[in-house]
């Protein structure tokens, strides 16, 4: 069933859902080069990887027909040129502009990735525009085949992942594949598909990926499905058999995906000259947000059958507070170098507390972070917060008016989604010793303190934001 999709079997908006553990974009790649090879004219619209790489791997007949609509060089038009494309044009009248300047024929509309959009639209205006490019292209004497759209479902809400799917007439999901099956250093993958009629209902889910893993894991380790680069089955050492005919597109492909992984950065703090020390008291501060919960801190509470801290590692402190009338003992992990990290960031920025959680409980922990420092006056909490689709979400503006000079750190995406261009992200820690993640930001955020909008630099930051 899967070949059948990327030969062009179903029209419509086709969603190509990934995570950090398991890339979409080679498989988003395949889609398009199939859709080539049909002789339809691919329009791209890139946000998240330039160009270049994006073609990166194609023949030249799938080159010629890709038309790359830029909005990664200038996403936000922060330089003002002519040309690209920024993701305030991404309405229906918009795309089929774009598409009117290509040759005549059918046209797939690629987007890449639809999460970059949702970060910076509201879901309503993204969804209308899904619905009515086709529309707005076929009464400019276009013909769109079917959207092609990259979404990195571990970025949004639950919510918003289930409303892009109902609107989808097949999502493709990519997921990793059962332990023992695949070889070499390459994490394997699998495909699922989850298709749907033209009322919406759904057609079938496939099932022909259970009983090919379960195949694959009786066949012994070493086994490997359809790989993007190759069309051959391996089985045992060194025998290799071709793949039947209707098998190409299924299964498992492996994946270049390179891990980024922290690596630990020495921090020397130096003792500055009068003149350089006088220099830097006439910048300007900026402010920086903190969140608090697996970002500074990770808490688990008595009530909690599996705590997510290793059995008999002593918290750092122990708060006690009274939640609906009944005590309630926090049992708090600072991360590492968190004490550190505020010291030297607070003679940086104007630092500001914003957490998702009840007052009584962000207050005392904000409270011993601050250790009588006078570092963390300002605090937001869950009443700040706005909630949205299941999730709290910071408002940034009620912190500073001014959003070229906020940066807000935190470990979950959905809570600075109506502010991703302002978002430093960081892994979600809850109790590896060996974390060194508030070290390695100090540099780049002596770096940032000094640009003139914060936004210049953190709006192409994008791929960072799925890392954890």
């Amino acid at each position: 069933m899967l070949g059948e999709l990327v030969a062009g079997a179903t029209g419509g908006l086709v969603l190509i859902e990934d995570t950090i553990e398991c890339e979409g974009r080679s498989l988003l790649k395949t889609f398009v080069a199939a859709s080539a090879h049909r002789g339809e004219s691919v329009h791209v619209f890139g946000f998240e990887i330039p160009e270049e790489e994006f073609r990166a791997g194609f023949d030249p007949d799938v080159t010629v027909r890709l038309l790359y609509q830029d909005g990664f060089t200038d996403p936000l038009r922060w330089t003002g040129e002519a040309g690209g494309f920024s993701g305030e044009e991404f309405t229906a009248l918009g795309v089929s502009g774009q598409l009117a300047r290509g040759p005549a024929g059918p046209a797939t509309v690629v987007l890449d990735s639809l999460s970059w959009l949702l970060l910076r639209q509201p879901l309503p205006a993204v969804c209308q525009a899904l619905g009515r490019i086709p529309m707005a292209a076929a009464s400019a004497g276009l013909r769109v085949t079917r959207i092609l759209a990259l979404l990195h479902g571990d970025l949004h809400p639950p919510g918003l992942v289930e409303t892009l799917r109902s609107l989808a007439r097949a999502v493709v999901g990519v997921g990793p594949a059962p332990e023992g099956v695949g070889s070499g250093g390459d994490a394997p993958r699998l495909a699922s598909m989850l298709q749907r009629k033209e009322t919406g209902k759904v057609l079938e889910k496939v099932g022909e990926g259970r009983r090919r893993r379960e195949e694959a894991l009786a066949a012994g380790p070493g086994v490997t499905s359809w790989c993007p680069r190759g069309r051959r089955q391996t089985r045992g050492a060194g025998e290799s058999v071709p793949l039947p005919r209707d098998d190409r597109c299924w299964g498992l492909f492996e994946t270049g995906k390179q891990v980024i992984q922290y690596q630990t950065v020495r921090y020397d703090v130096l003792p500055l000259s009068p003149a350089a020390r006088n220099r830097l008291n006439q910048v300007k501060r900026k402010v920086l947000v903190l969140d608090l919960d697996e970002t500074l801190i990770h808490s688990h509470h008595d009530g909690v059958m599996r705590p997510t801290v290793r059995p008999g590692t002593p918290p750092d402190f122990i708060l006690k507070v009274v939640i609906d009338k009944h005590p309630v003992r926090f049992f708090v992990h600072k991360r590492p170098h968190v004490d550190f990290f505020l010291e030297v960031v607070s003679q940086w920025y104007e630092l500001v507390v914003f957490t998702a959680s009840m007052e009584i409980y962000g207050s005392a922990v904000a409270d011993k972070l601050d250790n009588n420092r006078s570092i963390l006056k300002r605090r937001y909490y869950r009443q700040h917060c706005t909630l949205e689709l299941g999730s709290y979400i910071k408002d940034l503006s009620v912190v500073h008016s001014d959003l070229s000079s906020v940066v807000i750190l935190d470990n979950s995406p959905g809570a600075y989604r109506s502010h991703p261009d302002n978002a430093i992200p960081i892994k979600s820690w809850f109790s590896d010793p060996s974390d060194t993640a508030l070290l390695n930001l100090l540099p780049m955020l002596d770096a940032l303190r000094f640009t003139a909008d914060v936004r210049s630099v953190l709006s192409r930051n994008l791929h960072q934001h799925r890392l954890w």
